[in-house]
């Protein structure tokens, strides 16, 4: 099959880190039509042409037209186990400001991994930038609200470490004192991953 052996020597390229080669080579996969690709190889072609586009190329506008299109072909096929192209959009969203459009990616992210982490990432996203002090008080509000709210699910997270973040990190550049905020964050915190808890015993 044409277009699988196009994408095998993508793959391969990409590990010899021979970048522009691989860009090259997933590009002529997709082009030769998603006939030659079974939905799922179509789509790793087209997620790591976005990574390509994105991380070696700084293409952000390209990177974000594949993933769209990947997403597109996923909910017009049906798949649902697949989450990387809605992830790394998310990710690129957000380093980019356009955080409202980052959120429900991140949701998206979360429900097809049923990972309770990175479904409190999202709800508790801010921006980096914002556009005034009015902007600020609104993410402020969405952001104590959601707190409260996460606060009374029952989420589960089983491996803190591997977790994208902490985005209460950027409360610390609104000014105010957000001491009980963050505690409130700890308890729940510590209620959904217990093992943050652990002490040594020789400690």
């Amino acid at each position: 099959d044409h277009g699988l052996t196009l994408l095998r020597w993508a793959l391969l390229l990409e590990r010899l880190q021979r970048y522009q080669d691989a860009t090259r080579e997933y590009e002529k996969a997709l082009e030769a039509g998603s006939p030659a690709l079974f939905d799922r190889q179509r789509l790793v072609a087209q997620n790591n042409l976005g990574l390509m586009y994105k991380e070696q190329m700084n293409r952000h506008d390209k990177a974000e037209v594949v993933w769209k299109d990947a997403i597109a072909d996923m909910e017009k096929a049906r798949v649902n186990n697949f989450h990387f192209p809605y992830r790394n959009l998310g990710q690129m969203f957000e380093k980019n400001s356009r955080t409202y459009e980052a959120i429900p990616l991140f949701a998206k992210t979360a429900t097809i991994k049923k990972d309770d982490g990175l479904r409190m990432y999202g709800d508790l996203l801010l921006p980096y930038v914002y556009q005034d002090e009015e902007d600020v008080l609104a993410w402020r509000e969405r952001f104590k609200a959601n707190v409260k709210r996460l606060a009374k699910q029952k989420l589960q997270i089983a491996d803190p470490i591997g977790m994208d973040g902490v985005p209460q990190y950027y409360l610390s550049y609104h000014g105010r004192n957000d001491a009980k905020i963050n505690a409130r964050i700890s308890r729940g915190f510590r209620k959904m991953a217990p093992s943050v808890s652990f002490v040594a015993p020789h400690t």
